[in-house]
């Protein structure tokens, strides 16, 4: 019995059938969960280049894990909208995801002044969006505007990080990271349209209060895990010296040329 209770967070014993928002809290709480586990055990697989970066990756997935846990209860016991656990999130990993691409571009020349640029627009984003959220709700629309300023400046921070990977030999490095830019740019509009929902904002019509909770879930998985899954088929599986590592050298040289693996040789 103590052993259950040890584990009952992470149950959905409190949860009912047709509550869709709880479900997709659940749903989220266990992408996050299980991607966390993943990249914490991956951190002695990969190469050392990639250490970091699976390391920051396992970290925002650790942290919206926990995060979703309190979110979930919360939203079974409330029925409201938990929008400052959400944005307790955020604060932490929407950080953390802009330190993550700087490290892909940080061996090649990129200003460590790129990514503080980077996570200041990310802070002001998030600052005005919860303000207008959960503070001053009479005014969203006006904060929900200063605060996409914050978001146009951090894409365009790490939009401008593609040169930096563009005349590097490491053609999944270049493929990686434009496909995760081209995720954030995709996946972070969601965060706009769900929050112009909000009762009160100029969408109010569209959507019920609880759709938007649903919205939000969806988004966190596809912009950390899906993210996450990116980072890690399209970068780090496909490198030499991983596939070495798990496969054996064999079967590494079959999938790897010469040129690649002096490549990776010169920047470790």
């Amino acid at each position: 019995m103590e052993t259950v209770n040890d584990i009952a967070p992470f149950l959905p014993s409190t949860l009912q059938q047709g509550d869709y928002v709880a479900l997709t809290f659940f749903l989220t709480t266990i992408a996050m969960t299980s991607g966390a586990i993943f990249f914490f055990f991956q951190f002695f697989l990969v190469p050392s280049r990639y250490k970091n970066s699976v390391l920051v990756m396992g970290m925002i997935l650790t942290i919206a894990a926990l995060n979703y846990i309190y979110m979930r209860d919360y939203w079974v016991a409330q029925r409201v909208s938990p929008t400052e656990f959400r944005y307790f999130d955020w604060l932490l990993t929407v950080p953390l995801i802009c330190v993550e691409f700087y490290l892909l571009i940080s061996a090649f020349g990129a200003p460590k002044g790129k990514v503080f640029r980077m996570i200041g627009f990310a802070v002001w984003m998030l600052f005005w969006g919860y303000y207008g959220e959960a503070i001053d709700r009479e005014n969203s629309f006006m904060y929900g505007l200063i605060s996409t300023l914050g978001a146009i400046g951090a894409l365009y921070e790490v939009g401008t990080g593609i040169p930096y990977v563009m005349n590097q030999p490491n053609v999944m490095l270049r493929k990686g990271y434009i496909t995760m830019f081209g995720l954030v740019l995709v996946g972070w509009n969601a965060y706009p349209l769900a929050y112009m929902a909000i009762p009160g904002n100029l969408l109010d019509s569209f959507w019920t209060p609880e759709s938007l909770d649903i919205v939000y879930n969806l988004a966190d998985i596809f912009n950390k895990v899906v993210f996450s899954a990116v980072l890690f088929l399209v970068i780090i599986a496909p490198s030499k010296e991983y596939q070495e590592k798990v496969y054996g050298k064999e079967y590494a040289d079959s999938k790897n040329d010469s040129s690649e693996t002096n490549y990776h040789e010169q920047i470790l």
